[in-house]
C-alpha cells in the first residue's frame, strides 16, 4: 500500500495552475469536503517560504498572531507591521489556508490587504465560496477559483489502484457501490479501503472467499455508512 500523494489528473492540472500563478495575490481552491483540497495544500509546503495553516483562525488577532510568529518571528505583531515588512522586503510568501469558509469576513478583509503588497500570495481552500468573495474590492485580488470536482469512476479507480494495490481490483458495480457508500470523499474512501484490506486478509487466512461487494457492505457497517 502506497501512502504517497496520488497524481489525479484534477489535481495535477490544480497544482500546475496554482505554481503557474503564484504572483497573483489570492487564489481559491474549491471543492466539496473530501474532495482533497488538504492533499493539494500539502503537496505545497514542499516549496521554499511556504506556510500551511491547517485549522481555521476564528478571529483576526490570533491569525496575524500566528502568522507574525512564523514570517516577522513576533509575537504580537499589528497590520501595520506586516505593512511596514512588506514595503522593505523583497521575499514572498506562499500562505495555505485550510477551511478559510470559516473565515469571518474581518479577517478575510486583512488577507486582502496583505495582498496588496505582493510578498503575501494566499491560497484559500474552502467548501463554499464566501459572499465578500463577490464583492468587487475582494474580486479584484482573486487571480483564479480552481475547482475541485467528485472523482470519476475511472480516477476512482486509478486512485484505488495506485495507492492501495489490492489483490483484486474492483470491478464497475463495486466502484460504483464504493462511490455511494463514500459519497466520494477522499478521507472516506481511504477508512473504507484500510477496513477493505484488513478484512480481506481476516477471510482469506480463514480460506473463506468472500465478495468485494460483501466486504464493502460490511466496511460500510462497520463505519456508520449509509448503504
Amino acid at each position: 500500500m502506497n501512502s504517497d500523494f496520488v497524481p489525479l489528473k484534477q489535481h495535477t492540472n490544480a497544482l500546475e495552475i496554482i505554481q503557474n500563478t503564484s504572483n497573483q495575490q489570492i487564489i481559491i481552491l474549491l471543492g466539496k469536503s473530501g474532495s482533497g483540497k488538504s492533499f493539494l495544500l500539502k503537496q505545497l509546503t514542499k516549496t521554499s517560504r511556504t506556510f500551511l495553516f491547517s485549522e481555521p483562525f476564528f478571529d483576526e488577532i490570533n491569525f496575524l498572531n500566528t502568522l507574525g510568529s512564523v514570517i516577522l518571528n513576533k509575537q504580537t505583531p499589528s497590520l501595520q507591521d506586516f505593512i511596514s515588512f512588506a514595503k522593505n522586503s523583497k521575499e514572498h510568501y506562499l500562505i495555505l489556508l485550510d477551511e478559510a469558509g470559516m473565515y469571518e469576513e474581518a479577517l478575510l478583509e486583512k488577507i486582502r490587504i496583505l495582498s496588496d503588497f505582493k510578498n503575501f500570495v494566499f491560497i484559500l481552500s474552502t467548501h463554499k465560496i464566501h459572499k465578500i468573495f463577490e464583492k468587487e474590492h475582494f474580486k479584484s485580488r482573486i487571480g483564479n477559483i480552481i475547482v475541485l470536482n467528485e472523482l470519476s469512476k475511472e480516477e476512482l479507480s486509478f486512485y484505488i489502484n495506485t495507492k492501495f494495490q489490492l489483490k483484486k481490483p474492483f470491478v464497475d458495480k463495486e466502484l460504483k457501490l464504493l462511490q455511494k457508500i463514500s459519497l466520494n470523499n477522499l478521507r472516506t474512501i481511504d477508512q473504507i479501503l484500510h477496513t477493505f484490506i484488513a478484512l480481506y486478509a481476516y477471510y482469506e487466512k480463514q480460506k473463506l472467499e468472500k465478495s468485494s461487494k460483501f466486504l464493502l457492505e460490511l466496511c460500510a457497517l462497520h463505519h456508520n455508512l449509509r448503504l
